[in-house]
């Protein structure tokens, strides 16, 4: 057996092998090669019992209690196998009842895992918790020769250390060079040994491929995402390319030359304008890449009607204030919010509700968000979460005219809420909205039936209609003035008006407005400002 052994070793230290492009030495074991013990050998090996291992928690059992004893055995590796007394009792984290007091030998075992046997003691009339560390049996990959613009993955994670140790098992590793073929390989690594990763690259031909915008439609009169187009390829070797931009009567209006590819992911900014910061004009351009002897051609249009939405996130989804509003969607958008509301409660400063959200454009007939409100108050606290999904279409009356129309749901919950509000945004609901629009003004009438169970002035379930109107003056398109009104079943009444306006030309709109809520059969009474910062995106 011993020979045996010997003749083993002596061929793990001359075995190498060759895994396509990567040269995998096994010849640089660290020490001798241990052979250890398999779990049938461990379970016959004879124990000392003087490895104790106390329990890190004990807790004496009730007397009505149907069991005599419990042990939870855990580790810091999952599903390790469970031994006591050489016999199988499970994985980790298990708990066995009703164990007779005494000693017990204790072992845990996984797969490329080490671990001791302890002696447990099972005491009577107690639970007890034991927690067991197992250490990974690992082994080291050492890669050689790579040079200094090469990327080495190992396991999908980015390495640039010449040595890992790691657990032993199935490895991947990844090799990429510009300008070279990619490498890859699965290899198993045996427990303590070495195993050697020395490339051969091979010279890849050049290649182009992926040549794409992020947006096929821009407004250059905006500075955020709507207002520009990233043009982005893939290459893989060196080379040197030129782009241009040309209008529609074939007039070049830009062009960029990329000095030579040192890297795989190539990128152009185009803001809709020409080299020399002139704005242009509506129209498809088309935008062409020289390169390697080959013309590559994507498209851009340039729609100076193409606007950022200028509305507010409310219970109900996309409106005005807090009524639901409908206009033409165009594109896909996203909108990420915050707003202060100082509360007045019979002309009395009560408190602030901070209002987020988050809400987006689908294509152009869904949109979906989410909302989240607290108060600033001591004790309970009071907050409102919700959600919200619509679908909306619309249909050309005139030259400057749409009808919309749309179906919504939207569902919240809401806890110690202070206000008297009309709609606080509680409750299962669905609704209805209808409305035309121009390119300066819009109007949007919404029906919804909501159920809920309320918590805020009517402290009790109960089920409502409402009805709402918000009317917005788009006096440029950035710039727009709004008025809403909603009105419900519980004789309860908002209205509100506000400002929305986008200074910093297209990534940040602000808005102000005042709210205000009445139960028209009592006599409380509520008003709120808003002070607020929406990003589009």
């Amino acid at each position: 057996m011993r020979k045996f052994k010997l003749i083993l070793s002596a061929l793990l230290l001359v075995l190498s092998f060759n895994l396509g492009a990567l040269e995998i030495d096994l010849g640089d074991v660290i020490g001798e090669i241990e052979t250890k013990p398999s779990p049938s050998e461990r379970k016959e090996r004879p124990y000392s019992g003087t490895n104790f291992l106390a329990p890190v928690n004990e807790e004496e059992l009730a007397e009505d209690d149907e069991v005599d004893s419990v042990i939870h055995i855990k580790s810091n590796v999952s599903n390790a196998e469970v031994y006591l007394n050489g016999v199988y009792k499970g994985k980790t984290s298990v708990t066995l009842k009703n164990l007779r007091p005494g000693k017990y030998r204790l072992e845990l075992r996984k797969r490329f895992y080490e671990c001791d046997e302890f002696t447990i003691n099972v005491r009577e009339g107690f639970s007890l918790t034991y927690e067991i560390y197992m250490k990974e049996i690992q082994g080291t990959i050492r890669f050689q020769n790579i040079p200094s613009d090469a990327k080495v993955y190992l396991d999908e994670c980015r390495t640039i250390s010449s040595s890992v140790d790691i657990i032993a098992g199935y490895h991947n590793v990844k090799i990429k060079r510009f300008g070279f073929e990619e490498i890859e390989k699965t290899f198993f690594l045996e427990p303590y040994h070495t195993v050697t990763i020395n490339p051969e690259f091979k010279e890849c031909p050049f290649e182009l491929r992926d040549f794409k915008t992020s947006r096929e439609e821009i407004n250059p009169e905006y500075s955020g995402t709507v207002g520009k187009s990233k043009i982005t390829f893939y290459v893989t070797a060196k080379e040197t390319a030129t782009l241009s931009v040309f209008a529609p009567d074939g007039t070049m209006t830009n062009t960029y030359v990329f000095p030579e590819f040192m890297d795989w992911e190539q990128s152009y900014s185009w803001n809709g304008c020409s080299d020399d910061g002139m704005m242009l004009g509506d129209g498809l351009y088309w935008i062409e890449l020289d390169c390697a002897g080959k013309i590559y051609r994507v498209s851009v249009t340039i729609n100076t009607k193409l606007n950022y939405p200028m509305m507010n996130n409310t219970s109900s989804g996309f409106g005005y204030g807090k009524a639901p509003a409908l206009e033409p969607v165009s594109m896909s958008y996203g909108l990420l919010g915050v707003a202060a509301n100082p509360l007045f409660l019979d002309n009395r400063y009560e408190t602030t509700r901070i209002d987020a959200f988050i809400s987006g454009a689908i294509g152009k007939h869904f949109s979906m968000g989410g909302h989240f409100n607290s108060y600033l108050v001591s004790g309970d606290f009071p907050f409102v979460f919700g959600c919200d999904f619509r679908y909306a279409d619309s249909f050309v009356v005139t030259s400057d005219m749409n009808f919309n129309f749309g179906v919504l749901l939207r569902y919240g919950y809401a806890e110690n809420v202070p206000e008297t509000a009309c709609d606080t945004g509680a409750g299962l609901g669905g609704g209805v909205l209808v409305g035309s629009s121009t390119n300066s003004f819009s109007a949007t009438a919404g029906f919804q039936y909501i159920a809920s169970p309320e918590t805020g002035i009517f402290m009790e379930e109960y089920n409502r209609f409402q009805a709402s109107v918000a009317l917005a003056a788009k006096l440029t398109k950035k710039l727009v003035f709004f008025g809403y009104g909603m009105i419900n079943t519980n004789a309860a009444l908002a209205a509100g008006c506000g400002v929305n306006v986008m200074p910093f030309g297209g990534a940040v709109v602000l808005n102000a407005g005042f709210d205000t809520n009445t139960l028209l059969n009592s006599s409380q009474f509520d008003a709120a400002g808003k002070f607020g910062i929406t990003f589009v995106f």
